[in-house]
């Protein structure tokens, strides 16, 4: 019988001590793998700060339509874990875009996302890796938002592979 997922404030603990747990272990991932970042998105201008947040937010668009699909074929943990992942990512795009000047509407995914659940797992540590690889040069606010998504992407993506065990 699969664990009932923890409450909302369980989850923000865990989330909070998960976080410097998961932007350590992101930068060991990044060191591995190098930098592999989409492309910045036309119309960012010379503003780091905005061309990253707007890259990660097209990443976690990516990551929301992914984890969708998951949450919508798959059932007991490994469905539940994917639907919470989906609300995490569609909640990092708006944090994301918050105050930005965007393109409207919002350019979607033109990539293929990953399938399956442990390409959804795959998929988030990857982009947990790029938005720390994008951190030097970075305002505070800005670095401490994509370390904070990071953080949240890898959690999801440990959460999501303890589910298929």
């Amino acid at each position: 019988m699969p664990r009932p997922l923890p409450d909302r404030a369980e989850l923000g603990r865990r989330a909070v001590l998960g976080a410097g747990a998961g932007v350590a272990a992101g930068l060991a991932l990044a060191a591995c793998t190098g930098p592999s970042g989409p492309t910045t998105p036309t119309g960012a201008g010379r503003d780091p700060d905005a061309a990253a947040r707007l890259t990660a937010a097209g990443t976690e668009q990516r990551l929301v339509a992914s984890a969708t699909a998951v949450g919508e074929h798959s059932r007991g943990a490994v469905g539940a874990r994917a639907r919470a992942a989906a609300a995490a990512h569609r909640a990092h795009v708006v944090a994301l875009l918050d105050g930005l000047a965007t393109p409207s509407p919002w350019p979607t995914a033109t990539a293929p996302g990953p399938t399956g659940a442990r390409g959804l797992a795959a998929a988030q540590a990857r982009a947990a890796a790029s938005y720390q690889a994008m951190l030097a040069g970075l305002g505070s606010r800005t670095a401490e938002l994509l370390a904070s998504v990071a953080g949240s992407d890898l959690a999801h993506a440990a959460a999501m592979r303890a589910a298929l065990r």
